[in-house]
């Protein structure tokens, strides 16, 4: 955890989605931030991101997507979660449902994390979203982040 400016940082070791560990290397800053409303992922991490959670979710009907999110889905499965990896692969943060999907009207239901395009200062921000209804403990001394639900 590193925090300058009121911005604080974490460190993620790698990405999971249904389980499956992606090919990006770690570790990645992932900035946390109650001003963007969904997590971003630099571009050619969102391009992995995407393809794996296209063919994790195969089960559900897919759709045109709706601005600003890049997969759209109609379909009521649960949908498969993403786990980001932090310390270490033992500690992991969690995210599905409420803080995973975004319901745009219409029956449609789509992915709550975005490409931030190419020219980012952190690679991931994770947005409001994802942190929506988590509890976060900062210990600055320390340099860590404890949370939960």
């Amino acid at each position: 955890l590193t925090g300058s400016s009121g911005n604080y940082v974490i460190n993620v070791k790698s990405i999971r989605v249904n389980g499956n560990k992606l090919s990006v290397e770690g570790p990645l800053a992932a900035e946390l931030s109650t001003v963007v409303p969904y997590t971003m992922l630099e571009s050619s991490i969102y391009a992995v991101f995407a393809e794996a959670y296209a063919k994790a979710a195969s089960e559900a009907t897919s759709v045109a997507p709706v601005a600003p999110f890049g997969l759209c889905f109609t379909s009521d499965v649960e949908f498969p979660a993403v786990d980001l990896a932090l310390q270490s692969e033992m500690v992991r943060w969690r995210i599905q449902g409420k803080n995973l999907m975004v319901d745009v009207g219409g029956g449609v239901r789509c992915l709550g994390i975005v490409d931030g395009g190419s020219s980012r200062v952190n690679p991931i921000v994770m947005g409001g979203l994802q942190l929506e209804g988590l509890i976060l403990d900062f210990h600055l001394g320390n340099s860590m982040m404890g949370f939960g639900q």
